[in-house]
């Protein structure tokens, strides 16, 4: 007589290697002043100085981190990468955000298969490959794709 054979038990969905956090560009602002007056802040000193709660300053830590407008430094601390006019108006500073959103590689790819003709899903799929991110999930790339059209940084043409 044979053995019955085990069924499968179904194993989770592996999480995709890349997430954005899904918040407001104008949120981000007082986080970078944060960064840009104290000395290597953490992320409960960064949500004191904006007046956020600290998973909020955590989640937009984590995207600044994402698009290279800042770095981990010193002991859990953070640091800006880039100049930031913490006294400039509002347009100064989506300027910096812009300009590291255009800079980013995995949106550099996107605006390449933009402009091979591929549409934007599939765009997206093909660079986040491109970058090493594992275990695609569209979902995890739509806050940056909003903060991307916002900033008008999908245009295939750009440079």
């Amino acid at each position: 007589m044979a053995t019955p054979k085990k069924k499968a038990t179904p194993s989770r969905a592996a999480k995709c290697s890349f997430m954005f956090q899904a918040a407001n560009i104008e949120a981000l602002f007082p986080v970078l002043d944060a960064l840009a007056w104290l000395d290597f802040p953490d992320t409960s000193q960064v949500a004191q100085f904006a007046g956020i709660d600290p998973r909020t300053a955590g989640k937009l830590l984590k995207n600044c981190l994402s698009i290279g407008i800042a770095q981990t430094a010193a002991k859990e601390g953070f640091a800006l990468t880039t100049p930031y006019p913490y006294k400039g108006d509002i347009e100064q500073k989506k300027t910096v955000i812009r300009e590291a959103l255009v800079r980013m590689p995995l949106l550099q790819h996107v605006r390449q298969f933009l402009n091979l003709g591929d549409s934007l899903d599939d765009a997206v799929r093909k660079a986040a490959t491109l970058d090493g991110i594992t275990d695609y999930d569209a979902s995890a790339f739509g806050p940056l794709l909003k903060w991307s059209k916002q900033m008008n940084v999908l245009q295939p043409d750009l440079l």
